[in-house]
């Protein structure tokens, strides 16, 4: 908390067994505020869901960082301790109007796992923005072996993707990633 992460979380529609937020909050010993999402505060519109649990993670910048329904912890305290660094980097200026220097938001591709692996590897994502986006596999030569994603306007947050390829031989393959003229790529090993 000193370091300038809060969490809040928000609920709505509460019914049996627990009747509100606070009741829920108690249950669960939960020491952080938990807000109920009523006609003034609308979360559900927010991230685009209607459903929970839902996790969401927003910067400095009320940037969208993750959000999703699976709770991956290994890639949550990834982006948290991104985050944690990039608020280390930012300058407040030292006058009182003087802005927040900008950290640079752009899509962001994760390491495969698992990597190498024998049936099927799980490619994760981060998009900044709602974004298009498309994914695919390529050989060392660059030729194109597949498209696991291609989708105009790609809500922001945190995605995961499944590539399970039934026709490729064992080797390495590249996962590329193209959205919001940013590429990125990451290698990953395919062993039959």
């Amino acid at each position: 908390m000193e370091r300038g992460l809060r969490i809040l979380g928000a609920g709505f529609d509460w019914g049996e067994p627990y009747l509100s937020c606070e009741e829920w909050a108690e249950t669960f010993g939960l020491s952080y505020p938990i807000v109920d999402d009523d006609s003034t505060f609308t979360l559900v519109d927010l991230v685009g869901v209607n459903y929970v649990p839902w996790n969401v993670i927003i910067d400095h910048n009320m940037t969208i960082r993750y959000s999703d329904g699976f709770f991956n912890e290994t890639v949550i305290a990834q982006i948290i301790d991104e985050l944690l660094a990039d608020l280390d980097s930012v300058s407040m200026g030292t006058d009182a109007g003087e802005p927040l220097s900008h950290l640079p938001e752009r899509p962001y591709l994760y390491d495969t796992y698992p990597n190498p692996f024998n049936s099927s590897t799980t490619i994760a994502y981060r998009l900044p923005r709602p974004s298009n986006v498309r994914i695919d596999v390529l050989d060392l030569l660059g030729r194109h072996v597949d498209t696991l994603e291609s989708v105009d306007n790609k809500w922001a947050g945190y995605h995961e993707i499944r590539w399970e390829p039934s026709s490729s031989s064992s080797g390495i393959f590249v996962i590329r990633l193209v959205s919001d003229g940013v590429v990125e790529t990451r290698k990953v090993l395919l062993l039959k």
